[in-house]
């Protein structure tokens, strides 16, 4: 009897980890976009600008040389979208039944910025100093992510650029 259940609590056990099998994603390095300013993790304060060069033939590259109708999407902070998922996920129900909406304004309330530019201009970080807390340095470590939309604003691609900085106050 001890056999048998041990042997059905296996099979569910396999049952149970086949049905997570990741389908349809390509596990390879992207090394098309590299994040040239600011170096990863380094001190940075706004403002200050986030820029990265475009290697080879790439999309990232026909994006960049407006040969590829699109935009590098810049997540402050926040979780970039899945590949394939429009940026109106991060948005309200307003929004998402509002046409042209989410535009930049919209957008930069969430810190994700969109541009077809290979550099930004970050002007102000989100707190992540928890009210109350004595801020320690991790609690000024920020991270930056970048990764492509097409005009309809949803994600191509699963390739994403990302780097780590710090932002500490200035000194009284």
């Amino acid at each position: 009897m001890r056999q048998l259940r041990l042997v059905a609590v296996i099979l569910a056990v396999m049952t149970a980890v086949s049905s997570c099998a990741v389908h349809g994603l390509e596990f390879m390095t992207d090394r098309s976009v590299a994040i040239t300013s600011p170096l990863n993790r380094a001190d940075v304060q706004p403002p200050f600008t986030i820029s990265w060069r475009v290697r080879g033939a790439s999309l990232a590259g026909e994006i960049a040389d407006g040969k590829q109708p699109g935009y590098f999407a810049v997540f402050i902070d926040s979780t970039p979208v899945r590949p394939g998922q429009s940026l109106k996920v991060l948005t309200d129900h307003v929004c998402q039944q509002t046409p042209g909406c989410p535009g930049p304004a919209y957008l930069a309330q969430l810190n994700v910025y969109l541009t077809r530019s290979t550099s930004l201009t970050v002007t102000t970080l989100p707190n992540l100093v928890p009210q109350g807390a004595l801020p320690n340095k991790l609690d000024y470590l920020h991270q930056v992510t970048i990764v492509m939309v097409n005009r309809q604003l949803q994600r191509i691609g699963e390739a994403s650029f990302s780097i780590n900085f710090f932002s500490t106050p200035p000194v009284s």
